[in-house]
Order: C-alpha cells, then structure tokens, then sequence
C-alpha cells in the first residue's frame, strides 16, 4: 500500500478539481443544445394560472432593473377571444387598479397591452415590487332567442325568455317595427308577470310606453331563470314585430403566465 505525504496530496487534488472543471462537471447542467450554465434566470420568477373564476393578479420583486420575458398562453372555449387587457403595476398602485379595473386608464401602470393574445412580451423594469394584473376577458356577443309576432289592435302578446347562463350580461333587444306608430314594451320576471297578468302593480326590469325600432338595453345582468317579454299594442290596427335579443357572453379560459428574467 502506497502512502501519499501531505503535499503530494494537495496537488493531486488541484489537477483533479481541474480535470473536472475542463471536462464541464462542475457548475454546468448539460441541455439538448450542449453545455448551458446554470444561472438563477433559469428559474420563473413568477409561474400562475388564471381563470375563468380565481385571481387576478399576482405579486413578484425585482432585485435590480431588469428587462423581463412575459409567457401568456390560454385556453377558451369560445373561438377568437382576447384578453381585455395584461398589464404591469407597481405594488403600491394595487388598491387603485381594484377600485379601476375596468376603467385602468385611470391606473398609473409600469405597461400595459391592449387586447393582449397568446405570446411573449418583453419588458424593462426597474427595482422594485410589482403586481401582474389580469384585466379578464373581452365579451362575446350572442344571439339569445329572437321571433316575429303580430299584435292585435288594443292587445298584448308575451313572450317567455329562458336565461340559462349565470355569467351572461348586458341584455339587449332589437325591435324592428313593420308598420308605422309605436308600441308598448315590458320585461318581467317570472314572478313579476304573474302580478301584473292578476293586474297587480308589477315591477319591470324594463318599460317603454312609445318604443320604436331600434335597440333596447334591458338589463346588465339578469340571474338564471324564466322572464316575459311583452308587446303591448294601443293604436288601431296590427303590429307586426321582429324582434331579438342578445347578450354579452364571457367565455370559460385558463390562461398560464410565467415570468423570467432575461439572460445578459
């Protein structure tokens, strides 16, 4: 058995510190691509999900001005949809975008992108905290129900409307009115038609006496369940009604946000 004196030793491992630094087994990690230094910018400094129901921003720091790769990628179940906005807030500015969050021109951001899509944004920021904040989704239009009906002279005519969905809002009808003259308009709960059908002194969501062809806002949101639209016709003479109504419908997403520190 062979004994190595202390000095010996010490330069044995120098020479095999060196031989494992040249050879890259030390500080390195090997990638599909060759030899890539490992360096903190490999990890996200921010990784979240949004969705349809959930939170809509998340806080991250930056320890020294930075410029800063933002990865959006979503999921809808309605084709064409873009975000309303994303954008980048410092952290004391929080409180002021929730009480804005939809009118953010009122919000002092560090950036902000206008109906944002899928993709990656690159962006410059000083130190400092920051929020990424979420400004959901903008709305579809969708057709509801729509028909034709004819009012008798001195008659009403109901129609029952159906609202299934919880998360449609801003209802709206388009009335084209054939014939010359106007007609009367009323939208009621379910329960609300039962009072004024028994004549009782009803509650309407909505209510034009003298309603010409054009466009009607009913309501920014209704609650899921069974309303009555009615037509009602004073003047002599039918009344030949096209009418339709629409809503703006949000649609279900998940959208997964990472965010990194660029390389130098």
């Amino acid at each position: 058995m062979m004994l190595v004196r202390g000095k010996d030793m010490i330069s044995i491992m120098v020479v095999l510190l060196v031989i494992l630094s040249a050879s890259g087994c030390l500080g390195n990690t090997k990638s599909d691509h060759g030899w890539t230094p490992s360096t903190p910018s490999d990890t996200p400094i921010l990784k979240t999900l949004f969705e349809s129901v959930g939170q809509t921003h998340k806080e991250f720091y930056l320890d020294s001005d930075s410029t800063i790769i933002i990865t959006i990628k979503s999921s809808f179940n309605i084709e064409n949809t873009s975000f309303r906005y994303i954008g980048i807030i410092p952290s004391k500015e929080l409180m002021n975008w929730e009480k804005h969050v939809f009118n953010p021109s009122l919000v002092n951001f560090s950036w902000i992108i206008w109906n944002a899509k899928d993709g990656s944004y690159r962006v410059h920021l000083q130190k400092g905290e920051y929020y990424f904040v979420f400004g959901g989704v903008l709305p579809k239009q969708k057709y509801l129900l729509g028909d034709t009906v004819v009012v008798k002279s001195y008659k009403y005519l109901a129609s029952k409307i159906p609202m299934e969905w919880p998360d449609d809002t801003n209802v709206n009808l388009h009335l084209s009115i054939r014939e010359a003259g106007t007609v009367e308009v009323y939208f009621f709960s379910e329960y609300e038609f039962k009072v004024w059908k028994e004549g009782g002194t009803a509650r309407a969501y909505f209510i034009e006496k003298r309603a010409t062809s054009g466009v009607y806002h009913i309501s920014n949101f209704l609650n899921p369940g069974t309303y009555y639209l009615i037509f009602g016709n004073s003047n002599s003479g039918v009344k030949t009604i096209d009418y339709a109504i629409y809503v703006d419908h949000y649609p279900n997403f998940a959208v997964s946000l990472e965010i990194r520190r660029e390389r130098q």
